[in-house]
């Protein structure tokens, strides 16, 4: 495959990509880093903290980027049985994810497009030093 297959348009010329699903569930990972450091931070700083959304998800065995996926899917198509503050959390951390997946991509993507884009600039034709100059003038001078 090469670069310019990589890069899509749609039908108004915006770029468009295609990402696969390990992507944003890697960023989904990241995003639940996150969440559990600054819990964490928060523990240290103020001592016991009162139960959230967060931990009834995570004592389901739920906090890992497929579950969250699969799950996200589920309240997508109105199939999941999790409660309404539940089905909010997840979305909220799968849609982050999904936007900035998108966002790092949709740059990617552009930064390719203009590099593909961009005129190659050509090399300028190289000319022949002139070393014999003042002996020329010499010469023509001498004749004369």
């Amino acid at each position: 495959m090469t670069k310019k297959e990589l890069i899509e348009r749609d039908e108004n010329g915006q770029l468009t990509v295609d990402v696969a699903p390990e992507a944003i569930k890697a960023e989904i990972q990241v995003s639940i880093d996150k969440l559990l450091k600054k819990r964490e931070e928060a523990r240290v700083k103020y001592g016991k903290l009162k139960r959230t959304t967060f931990e009834t998800i995570e004592d389901k065995g739920m906090m890992n980027p497929n579950s969250l996926y699969e799950e996200y899917q589920r309240i997508e198509a109105k199939e999941s049985a999790l409660s309404s503050a539940e089905r909010t959390m997840i979305s909220q951390i799968v849609v982050l994810s999904m936007q900035e997946v998108f966002t790092r991509k949709i740059q990617e993507a552009k930064e390719l497009s203009e590099a593909l884009e961009k005129p190659a600039i050509a090399k300028k034709k190289r000319t022949k030093r002139v070393v014999n100059a003042k002996k020329t003038t010499a010469k023509k001078s001498a004749k004369e």
